[in-house]
């Protein structure tokens, strides 16, 4: 899951993706801060604690002036996409 669809690498934004293909939706897909929380949950329940706290902290670094993040966030970028609130 990580190699194919986590995008972006700490200490800049990182998110992962739902998918990796073409969805015939206009616009490009971007990180959803869901499917990433996912994945820190699933790093620390392996045991990987410390990816999970890098990733989740990544995460918290993106949510915006009042707290609030986007349901997605470009991986290279850091911008926000989709809709509010998560």
């Amino acid at each position: 899951v990580e190699r194919s669809l986590l995008r972006g690498s700490a200490p800049g934004p990182m998110s992962l993706l739902r998918y990796d293909c073409d969805d015939g939706l206009p616009g490009r897909e971007g990180g959803f801060v869901l499917c990433t929380c996912w994945l820190a949950e699933a790093l620390a329940t392996i045991g990987r604690r410390d990816d999970a706290l890098r990733l989740l902290d990544n995460i918290a670094a993106q949510a915006g002036k009042t707290g609030v993040f986007t349901e997605q966030v470009d991986g290279l970028t850091g911008e926000s996409l989709g809709n509010l609130p998560q």
